[in-house]
């Protein structure tokens, strides 16, 4: 399978999930093998390329940041890198004029319309992929009972539990990524978050750009939904998505399974730091017909992302 880029540029503009600041941002091709890229449109003039890669996640407080060895950041990345997942695009320059990618409807969809409007161009390499060949686990810093891990398989796959008080209370959801599947099931999810926690979090300067219609508010007290949902296991695929971002910072897509229990950001960005502490644990290889067949994004339109949201 050929690697993929946009066949043009677009731009999505908009506020911050985390810092409320407003940003464009635009969405360009790039040439084989460049992989993801944030550049920041105010950074100094000495500032380079962030590479959407793990080794430049600098906190998951929240949300994933990355940042460069100039010090030039980019937060909030998991959605846009989510929506990229799910279109196929392997290579792509995000250029961006703010600190925060604009957090829209607080999903991937908005990212990923825009990118399968203009359509998808393909290029000549082929894709390589990251084949997980042996169990690889974590837990959370704090609580065991927090966890995630990738596992053999012939395709992406995701099983991911969550457990909060009631509404939510406990959820869990088995995915096949092929084709599809992310931008359909998960891309449209809003991130979520407890009203009892929106004080604390302005006060650490997070949630500035939140409001009951791109965040799923829930008053946990009162066991209720204060935000309508798309899903009834909106929660559970949000988690997903986010996890589906994280992962990509593998820089090629994965033919393994996830599972994770209360897992995010940090864990899910763990779990790749313990991947390749071991090269034992994985392969790199180029993608045959019979798995290029089954990777996100193949065969993926808008009709088709308009159909099936």
């Amino acid at each position: 399978m050929a690697q993929a880029t946009l066949a043009k540029p677009v731009s999505v503009n908009g506020r911050g999930l985390h810092t409320g600041v407003h940003s464009n941002l635009v969405i360009l091709p790039a040439a084989p093998d460049t992989g993801i890229v944030f550049e920041r449109a105010d950074a100094p003039a000495s500032g380079r390329g962030i590479a959407a890669d793990f080794r430049n996640v600098s906190s998951t407080r929240l949300c994933t940041t990355l940042t460069n060895r100039e010090g030039d950041s980019v937060q909030t990345v998991e959605h846009l890198l989510a929506s990229l997942t799910a279109c196929g695009i392997a290579n792509a320059i995000v250029h961006i004029d703010g600190p925060e990618v604009p957090g829209v409807d607080g999903s991937a969809l908005p990212f990923a319309r825009e990118i399968l409007g203009v359509g998808v161009k393909w290029q000549e390499p082929p894709r390589k992929v990251l084949r997980i060949l042996r169990d690889v686990w974590v837990e959370g810093s704090a609580d065991s009972s927090v966890f995630a891990g990738l596992v053999p398989s012939e395709r992406f796959e995701m099983d991911l539990t969550i457990e909060f008080p009631d509404p939510v209370g406990r959820q869990n959801k088995s995915l096949c990524l092929a084709n599809g599947a992310i931008a359909s099931v998960l891309g449209s999810s809003r991130t979520f978050c407890a009203i009892s926690d929106i004080k604390w979090m302005q006060s650490e300067g997070f949630g500035l750009g939140g409001t009951r219609d791109n965040v799923v508010v829930i008053d946990f007290e009162g066991s209720t939904y204060l935000s309508r949902l798309r899903f009834a296991d909106e929660c559970v695929r949000h988690k997903m998505l986010d996890a589906v971002g994280d992962l990509s910072l593998a820089g090629m897509p994965i033919l393994g399974k996830f599972i994770g229990k209360k897992t995010g950001h940090a864990t899910n960005c763990k779990l790749l730091d313990a991947l390749f502490s071991d090269p034992e644990n994985y392969a790199i290889s180029l993608a045959d017909e019979v798995v290029a067949a089954g990777l996100p994004g193949v065969d993926l339109t808008l009709d088709n992302l308009e159909t099936m949201n």
